[in-house]
């Protein structure tokens, strides 16, 4: 029973469940009189609990006739899927699926066992709507023998296509063909399961378990030769087990919510970033690059998708997690020991090297560690093996080690994939390394992986308040950095959900033009000018050949343009939020406001003294263009809508930034602009600003002809495009802080954008407010709601995308460049820096 407990486990924790069992012999005892079989009430209530649960679809597949097995299991209850005779009578179909052909055939099965029957004691026939079935169970061997005979012979006198097929104590014939096999193929395709688990004890059972794939589980009650890979004894037994998956269930579903995102810890290394829990366990972590599958996924799919828990034998609580000072290496600390966790910048370029040094705090401290890869989000099989010192994952050309030396480990099988386990007493400190990648070397120590971080930190031009807070922040967005080419992304993770349930989950571990600009300005204002400059190379370098109004919105970190959205259908996502989205549709977009964000952070570059090339010149003028040519065109916007391309306001506001700072930085550098920029500039912004006002809501609007707001439309002021003491910016901010506003935090909107579930605030959008409250001259207004803000970052500082304004509870993908960005922009224009946004111009 352990090791089928540990497949309960596993597949309690799938995406979508789908339970099947057979009938006799399975939920009901074998009875004498088969009229007399009931399910155990157990069983049924056990059946009854998995259907009510969430993603948990229930089936019973029974030799049984559709209307016989209905009036057995229903009784009021409509929870359960029924599919009769071996398979081949689903409702709402039956006998309307005959033809006339088969309706005589049927007839002549009928009186063939009928006559098999007659004068036997013990033997009777069962009629369904497809078949007849002889049943024997109270016969005599002799009398049984002779029904047996009787049905052989009978088939030569009917049509070829009759099947006949043999159960415990019956012999049914089919009109139709029927096969449980295919039954559980039809019902895994109609409720979208990502994993079955099929119980059954007759010799019909075998389709069904020759139907299962690696991620189902197959239970063979009783004796007999089985293509099953677990066995148990009973129907009892069976109740048993389905009670027990009913609590792993609810388990598993409940356990998707309980590590808060707030409370997540992140490394990172130049390539690639992972997440670990107060618990002590890697539970996000995609080697060798930040959009490469992943290796433990359990933030998204449970303990099966990978994990990497390093803790306590028994924790009486969670650990305390803290940064090294100035670096994003990782304590995390218990009374009896502690473990600091980092990535290694200095292996990024040949792989990636996560060290784990773990010290004991206590006498008695034993170390708990389980290893459990699950490669390519956990689609891929791992087998581990276990050499002297080390462990070797053996999973595809990727090489996988984790040095180990001085830890004995059991490795079982779990799902598809091998786990190792191990607990040991912590009598010295422990070094574990795990390397992917050939040519990875033994990693460094985690205080020589701080220091590096730390290196230039003491340069910044930090403000005085909120100093460790920015910080903080600029470690994060440096911890974004792709640094072979410059890439910024977006975040290091995916599907987090921007509304727990929904379908808000959206992959950021790509490098939007737009995010990385913004966050390049903010490192750039506090004295950081390496990711600017890394940045607008890379910039310079996508698609040179292509038109510059083909500009996308997003790319690969190392500008791949090949993003094609994806769902991982076998993860149960974050709280049950499903889908589970790789790639990102959102690359195929027009968003006009990209040119603007790049114009924006070139002058910004020029105005911090540094020099523009002709490189970066060039740059300037094809985004330009790129504004003279779909300026006039709806698009997308900054929110990426799907359904509905519109005249955004905020896209045209940074089309005029685009064409305004391209002017400011030809005055600044001597060169020369182009013929017709000022005449643009001009009716860019006369446009909007005659378009874009809705006098129903009395302030700009999120597109021409609409009357919702939209934060993104504070960049009318924010931009410079209104002047702040203008009625209209007043009146447009004010708008937006009223009805968009809720406590700590602000919507992007509110109107209908076709997707379901209410998602959190936008950390971006409150800092955008915070910046127009100051610029409109209200900055005790914009302190309170800043302070708000920095409060919803969690124990280690971080700041996901969004935040429940019920709850405060964090939402969206982490550590997000977005938020952090906002945060630095704030404290530095609260503390009156000349470097603050609201003095640009």
């Amino acid at each position: 029973m352990p090791v089928l407990e540990r497949a309960l486990e596993a597949i309690a924790a799938t995406p979508v469940l789908l339970v099947a069992t057979d009938f006799d012999g399975t939920l009901a005892p074998i009875v004498p009189d088969p009229d007399d079989a009931e399910p155990t009430p157990r069983a049924r209530r056990a059946l009854s609990t998995l259907a009510r649960q969430r993603n948990t679809r229930v089936a019973v597949i029974s030799g049984r006739g559709l209307s016989d097995l209905s009036t057995r299991m229903r009784m009021g209850d409509d929870r359960f899927m029924l599919v009769g005779s071996h398979g081949s009578e689903f409702e709402p179909e039956r006998t309307g699926r005959l033809d006339a052909t088969q309706l005589d055939a049927r007839d002549a099965v009928r009186r063939a066992v009928d006559a098999s029957a007659d004068g036997l004691e013990g033997v009777h026939a069962e009629h369904k709507d497809a078949s007849s079935a002889l049943h024997y169970r109270r016969a005599s061997r002799d009398d049984a023998a002779c029904a047996i005979g009787r049905v052989r012979a009978a088939m030569a006198d009917l049509d070829p296509s009759i099947r006949m097929r043999a159960g415990k104590k019956v012999v049914e014939l089919s009109v139709i063909h029927g096969d449980k096999g295919e039954a559980l193929d039809r019902l895994r395709a109609e409720v979208g399961a990502t994993a079955i688990l099929f119980l059954g004890d007759d010799r019909t059972d075998e389709d069904g378990f020759r139907a299962l794939r690696s991620v189902d589980v197959g239970v063979k009650i009783g004796l007999g030769p089985t293509g099953a890979a677990y066995r148990i004894s009973d129907p009892d037994a069976v109740a048993d087990l389905l009670a027990r998956l009913a609590e792993l269930r609810h388990r598993a579903l409940r356990a998707a919510v309980l590590v808060p995102i707030a409370d997540l810890g992140y490394l990172a290394d130049g390539s690639t970033g992972a997440l670990v829990t107060p618990e002590g366990e890697v539970c996000w972590f995609c080697p060798r690059r930040f959009d490469h599958p992943s290796l433990f996924a359990s933030l998204l799919g449970g303990p099966t998708a990978g994990r990497f828990v390093v803790a306590p034998e028994s924790p009486e609580s969670r650990g305390v997690q803290r940064y090294v000072e100035g670096s994003l290496v990782l304590e995390t600390r218990w009374p009896s020991m502690r473990v600091v966790d980092a990535l290694d910048p200095a292996e990024a370029e040949s792989g990636t090297a996560l060290v784990r040094e773990i010290t004991p705090e206590a006498p008695d401290a034993r170390v708990w560690i389980e290893f459990a890869p699950g490669p390519d989000f956990a689609r891929a099989e791992a087998r581990i093996e276990h050499a002297e010192g080390r462990l070797i994952v053996h999973s595809g050309r990727e090489r996988i080690e984790l040095e180990c030396a001085g830890v004995d480990f059991s490795i079982e099988r779990v799902g598809i994939s091998d786990v190792a386990r191990a607990c040991v007493p912590l009598d010295a400190p422990l070094r574990l390394v795990l390397k992917v990648g050939r040519d990875v070397g033994p990693g460094r120590s985690t205080d020589a992986i701080a220091a590096e971080w730390a290196a230039g930190l003491e340069v910044l031009r930090l403000p005085e308040r909120w100093a460790q807070m920015v910080r903080r922040s600029v470690l994060v967005l440096r911890g974004l950095v792709y640094r072979r080419t410059g890439a910024i992304v977006a975040a290091p993770t995916t599907s987090l959900p921007e509304a727990i349930g929904a379908e808000r989950n959206w992959d950021y571990r790509y490098a939007w033009l737009r995010d990385a600009a913004l966050a390049s300005d903010a490192l750039l204002r506090v004295g950081s000018p390496g990711e600017a400059a890394a940045f607008l190379r890379w910039m310079s370098t996508l698609s040179p050949d292509e038109a510059p109004e083909d500009l996308r919105p997003l790319y690969g970190v190392e500008g791949e343009t090949n993003l094609v959205e994806a769902e991982l259908v076998h993860l149960m996502g974050y709280g049950g939020s499903l889908p589970v989205r790789i790639g990102n549709a959102a690359a195929d977009q027009l968003q006009v406001d990209v040119f603007g964000s790049i114009v924006e952070l070139v002058d910004l570059f020029a105005r911090c003294g540094h020099t523009i090339d002709d490189g970066l010149w060039g740059l300037v003028q094809r985004m330009v263009v790129g504004v003279e040519r779909c300026w006039h065109e709806p698009d997308a916007g900054i929110w990426e809508h799907r359904h509905l391309s519109r005249h955004h306001v905020h896209s045209k506001v940074m089309a005029w930034v685009a064409v305004d700072r391209a002017l400011r930085l030809a005055e600044r550098t001597g060169r020369p602009a182009e013929p017709g920029w000022s005449d643009l500039r001009s009716a860019i912004a006369a446009e909007v600003l005659d378009r874009g006002w809705s006098e129903a809501a009395g302030a700009y609007s999120v597109a021409y002809g609409a009357d919702d707001l939209d934060a993104a439309a504070l960049h009318i002021v924010l931009s410079g495009l209104l002047d702040p003491t203008d009625p209209r910016a007043v009146a447009t901010v004010e708008a937006i802080e009223r009805k968009l506003c809720t406590g700590s935090t602000v919507f992007r909107y509110r109107f209908d954008d076709g997707f379901t579930g209410r998602e959190g605030g936008f950390h971006l959008c409150a800092s955008w407010l915070v910046e127009a409250l100051a610029m409109i001259g209200r900055p005790d207004a914009a302190e309170r709601l800043f302070v708000q803000i920095a409060g919803a970052a969690g124990s280690s500082g971080l700041l996901s995308e969004q935040v429940d304004p019920d709850t405060g509870a964090a939402l969206g993908n982490v550590p997000q460049a977005y938020s952090h960005t906002g945060l630095i922009w704030n404290a530095l224009t609260l503390s009156g820096s000349e470097w603050s946004r609201t003095r640009d111009g």
